[in-house]
């Protein structure tokens, strides 16, 4: 599925991106980063604004204060359960983002719940240990499609096609740009990565009939 004519189409620009990360750093560093989940609100507008799903706008009505105290919450629960607790984690922190989602005036939903998570993530974890880091390639793939299928766009859950030697590949190339550039290319690499993810983002079963926005 190519980004010109797939499901999800990413018209964000790497130029942009860099913005937008210098603005959000910048801020950061003069608050102490307590505009840390401001920050990761108005890069999820931005992202949301430069993206269309079968045409239909994309909008993230999330605010900073609502993401501080999720990310309060998830992490004081993360550490009194010593980090049992971060599968639940992911599926708060990803239903939090889906419910301040709309696709076309539509609310996106996600269902996934932690205790699912819980076994694809501990046997992901213990290959990705075993294997040296080598199977976490594979597993990251296994969390997108899980991902995936868990959210749902008027109606439709989703599907992902990735693979892992292609994504090797992406991370490989934006790896070598970033390393020649002393880092200047991530935003651009971000970019890429976002669109390869996109690219291979699609509805499961008939397309969806999206109301006009």
């Amino acid at each position: 599925m190519s980004n010109g004519g797939g499901t999800f189409q990413f018209r964000g620009t790497g130029g942009q991106l860099f913005v937008q990360m210098l603005i959000v750093m910048l801020l950061s560093m003069i608050t102490f980063f307590i505009y840390m989940p401001w920050g990761y609100c108005r890069i999820a507008r931005w992202m949301a604004a430069n993206t269309t799903v079968n045409g239909q706008p994309v909008q993230f009505n999330g605010t900073g204060g609502g993401l501080f105290v999720e990310f309060f919450i998830i992490g004081l629960l993360t550490m009194i359960t010593f980090y049992i607790y971060t599968p639940w984690g992911i599926c708060r922190m990803t239903r939090w983002f889906a419910a301040n989602t709309t696709v076309g005036g539509q609310p996106v939903q996600f269902d996934g719940t932690g205790g699912e998570l819980f076994g694809l993530y501990i046997v992901g974890m213990l290959l990705s240990m075993i294997t040296f880091g080598i199977y976490s390639f594979w597993f990251q793939m296994k969390l997108n499609r899980w991902n995936a299928s868990h959210t749902i766009i008027g109606g439709q859950r989703l599907q992902f096609s990735g693979e892992a030697i292609d994504w090797i590949v992406q991370l490989l190339i934006v790896g070598f740009l970033n390393a020649i550039t002393f880092g200047i290319y991530s935003a651009w690499g971000t970019v890429r990565i976002i669109k390869w993810q996109m690219d291979r983002t699609s509805f499961a079963g008939a397309m969806p009939m999206m109301a006009t926005a």
